[in-house]
Order: structure tokens, then C-alpha cells, then sequence
């Protein structure tokens, strides 16, 4: 099934857009379209503000890597709600280290690590889509990669329970050491939203008219004058107007 893009932030200015992100721990950076989380002993966070229905589609970004990790250097990718809960993958940038963390209200179970010789490690490839979501009905979140926003392959996956709201879903990304100092970096592009299935742009509205179909609205009378009746749709858990 197709996704369809909803850039966030292509981090193309130079300047950390404070109506999109909040930085509770500070230490990010935004230069040469890019944004950069160092490993820190202070563990910058950076915290979205742009709300996404997680259950339709995948939050994700471009990752890529300067400076060098120790074992003890961390990034962590995930969501947070706007209430205080949020769900991550911490990675050991070092290895293939990965592993579910939580914090606020929200609980996990039955964790699953698929991609367990590459993770964010070494073997990364530059640019390579990092994102997590799909999570339906039966509660199940997937991080995955995607080398080109269309096919996204699962590097692991939990049951999400507690209290999470997954329809007002934001971005979340924090990196550390905890232990010593590194000069790793992770780089991030492209903050996006894939929706799944769907599409970012309303559809032609066609009505029958002498025995053919055409692109146009009904009219209703409304205050005494005739008016266009655009009709909304519903669109993979969004409402559209037709055109």
C-alpha cells in the first residue's frame, strides 16, 4: 500500500522552528539542513509539536551519523502524546543494541527485536528513513527503516498499553551518554508523516449532468442566495473537501 508524504520540517533555515519543536533539555542544533542531537551527559530531548494519527500511518525522519560513539552513547526515536506519555526506541549507536523504553502512563509488553545485526549501529546506512507507527487496533507500535518512504521494514515491535493517545501522536528524540563523553552526533532530515493508504490532496467531486459525469458541487439555497455544497469525505481517518 502506497504512503503519501507529510513533511514536518526539512530543517532548511538554519534556526530550530519554536511553533514545531520544544527542547525540555537543550543541546540540538539546526545547521546546514540538518538536526543535530549530540550525545551528551545532559541527554538533549527534543519534543514535536505537530499532532498525527499514529494509528494511519508512520512518523519517521532521515538519520545519519558524524563523530565517533562509545559503547555507553544512546538515541532514542519515538512519540509522544502531549500528556506526558511517550514510547521510544533506544538504540546503541555503537552496536545493534535496541530496546523499548517508556515513560508517563503508558506501558509495553511482549517486545519483539527483529533487526538485531544492524539496528542504528555502524552498519547504518546514511539517510535511511528511521520511523515508527501503524499501530491499529490491536495495539501493536513498529519502528521501522525504509530506504525510500514506501517500503518501511520492521526492526521491532510492541504492545502498547496504559494510557497513550495515539491520535495526537508528535515526534520524539533524545540522545545521551551515560557514561564518559562522545563526540557521536546524530543528524536528522526530513522529519515527516507517511500516511498510509491515503492521500495529502482532496479528490475531484463529479456529479451526473445530462448523461455525463462532471468535476463541480450541487448548489443549495442558503440565505436566499445559491451556493457550492463541498462535500467532505472521509480519507483514511481524516476528513477531506472535495474539489
Amino acid at each position: 500500500m502506497a504512503y503519501t508524504q507529510t513533511v514536518i520540517d526539512n530543517f532548511d533555515d538554519n534556526s530550530i522552528d519554536a511553533a514545531k519543536w520544544n527542547r525540555p533539555t537543550t543541546g540540538a542544533t539546526e545547521t546546514s539542513a540538518k538536526y543535530h542531537m549530540p550525545c551528551l551527559s545532559t541527554y538533549p530531548q527534543t519534543e514535536g509539536l505537530n499532532s498525527y494519527n499514529l494509528a494511519n500511518g508512520i512518523l519517521a525522519v532521515k538519520y545519519a551519523k558524524t563523530g565517533t560513539a562509545t559503547a555507553e552513547s544512546e538515541f532514542y526515536m519515538g512519540a509522544h502524546d502531549g500528556a506526558g506519555n511517550v514510547i521510544s526506541l533506544l538504540g546503541g549507536v555503537a552496536n545493534a543494541y535496541l530496546a523499548v523504553e517508556v515513560a508517563g502512563s503508558v506501558t509495553h509488553s511482549s517486545d519483539v527485536i527483529t533487526d538485531t545485526t544492524i539496528g542504528i549501529g555502524p552498519s547504518w546506512t546514511a539517510n535511511t528513513w528511521f520511523g515508527l507507527g501503524n499501530l491499529g487496533s490491536d495495539n501493536i507500535l513498529r519502528w521501522y527503516k525504509s530506504s525510500d518512504g514506501q517500503t518501511w521494514t520492521e526492526m521491532a515491535r510492541t504492545t502498547v498499553g496504559g494510557t497513550f493517545g495515539k491520535t495526537t501522536a508528535r515526534l520524539y528524540f533524545m540522545s545521551g551518554v551515560w557514561s564518559g563523553s562522545s563526540t557521536y552526533v546524530a543528524d536528522l532530515d526530513d522529519a515527516s508523516y507517511w500516511l498510509n493508504g491515503g492521500s495529502s490532496s482532496p479528490v475531484k467531486n463529479k456529479m451526473r449532468v445530462g448523461g455525463a459525469w462532471v468535476t463541480g458541487h450541487p448548489k443549495v439555497r442558503v440565505g436566499g442566495a445559491w451556493v457550492a455544497a463541498k462535500t467532505k469525505v472521509r480519507v483514511a481517518g481524516a476528513w477531506v473537501t472535495l474539489t
